[in-house]
């Protein structure tokens, strides 16, 4: 009797003990980042595990490679992230496919971001992910150079010397990637949102007055001979004082202020028709896949990292300006040229389109910029043929089905 008691006892024990292991078994939330900005958002994940008695593992990822791993484990069934970094072009992709899931939260929470930074997560169904930061291109200037900025296009004009011992502003507006940022402030469009996206606009409204003004522009106050050297080339001739200013993505002002240049920033400027010149802008931002583990532990996660005190500590250490609206008055965005000016010229700027749309607009429009630029005169057809050119392809993409398309494509090799 007394064995069968204490076999009972001990078998008692173990069951409290397993049992109170699993009971306080801590949730394991997987967390993907890129590599080089985990430090920002280290001190948020610690405070947020210690709060929700969890632990947050952070994977270093590549930004551009998260959304296809994401996409090749849910293929296979394998495990995903909870939460992971996806780039606006993809999103809407994304939101098609049944890659992520909506998240409740920014039903009530949109109002604390900026209207361009919410545009590209936006569906019938609800928001699909939470912003994390906006990037785009603006004008980054020599401080000791320039005293007076020039806001318009007709300032640099007058800053412009025929020596060319100084340039006034350089940028790679021979490449449909810039130089879409003109054609756009003359009314040019990839997207009519009445056509859902059927048709591409890049010869409508005044856009081949634009292409002109642009390519006319670049001929005469810009080394075009120099612009096929690439960005590099040119951040090299900013950096070593021959060039009063540059304009480049946002990404590059660490690089700027690195190589020791008291840089300054300032929005992309006005043209001859008074109207600014765009750019394209991008967003990353949070999500979660639809076969998170740990849905709801995600959100809140997400929630939480995205606080003003974090955002505003991670846009200190990662350099990638956050898109909320309490930041322009809680912190110091009133006060920081580069915040603000990234911020203001995304107001200003074009979304970059989903990168699958995307895929059929770069060669036309590359090679329209091309031939346009080795004469200007074709310029005007050379627009209209690559809308044409462009129609065509979606049309045997998009109608007869991918396998048409790249039948015609082999042939044509």
């Amino acid at each position: 009797m007394f064995r069968i008691s204490r076999f009972v006892f001990v078998c008692l024990c173990l069951f409290v003990i397993f049992s109170k292991a699993f009971a306080f078994e801590k949730k394991v939330l997987t967390v993907y980042e890129d590599a080089n900005k985990i430090s920002s958002i280290e001190q948020a994940a610690r405070d947020f595990a210690s709060l929700y008695e969890c632990t947050v593992n952070i994977e270093p990822k590549s930004v551009e490679e998260q959304m296809s791993l994401v996409r090749n484990a849910q293929e296979k069934n394998y495990p995903v992230p909870d939460v992971f970094v996806g780039l606006s072009e993809e999103a809407q992709s994304a939101i098609k496919d049944g890659v992520i899931l909506p998240l409740d939260f920014m039903s009530s929470d949109k109002q604390f971001y900026t209207s361009s930074s919410l545009t590209p997560f936006e569906s019938d169904s609800g928001i699909y992910a939470s912003p994390r930061s906006v990037e785009t291109s603006i004008v980054f200037y020599n401080k000791k150079l320039l005293l007076n900025k020039p806001k318009t296009i007709k300032d640099y004009r007058e800053l412009y010397t025929e020596d060319k011992k100084i340039y006034p502003i350089l940028g790679l507006l021979n490449k449909f990637y810039y130089g879409f940022g003109f054609l756009n402030a003359y009314g040019a469009y990839l997207v009519d949102d009445n056509k859902k996206g059927s048709y591409v606009g890049l010869n409508k409204n005044d856009a081949k007055e634009g292409f002109k003004a642009l390519i006319e522009y670049t001929k005469k106050y810009m080394p075009v001979a120099d612009l096929d050297k690439g960005q590099q080339y040119l951040d090299k001739l900013f950096i070593s004082d021959k060039a009063l200013s540059v304009i480049n993505g946002s990404y590059a002002y660490a690089k700027y202020k690195k190589s020791g240049i008291d840089v300054g920033c300032q929005m992309l400027p006005v043209l001859d028709n008074f109207q600014r010149m765009s750019a394209f802008y991008k967003v990353k931002a949070y999500m979660i896949p639809k076969n998170a583990r740990q849905k709801d532990l995600a959100e809140k996660f997400i929630r939480f990292i995205n606080q003003p005190e974090y955002a505003f500590k991670r846009y200190l250490i990662g350099g990638e300006v956050v898109p909320l609206n309490e930041l322009f008055l809680t912190f110091s965005y009133l006060n920081d040229e580069f915040a603000l000016t990234v911020l203001k010229q995304c107001e200003h700027s074009y979304l970059m389109p989903d990168q699958n749309f995307m895929a059929d607009i770069w060669g036309p429009a590359n090679a329209a910029f091309v031939k346009s630029f080795e004469n200007i005169e074709s310029s005007d057809s050379n627009l209209d043929e690559c809308v044409n050119e462009i129609e065509l392809i979606r049309y045997e993409r998009h109608m007869k089905g991918d396998e048409a398309y790249k039948n015609k494509q082999n042939n044509a090799d």
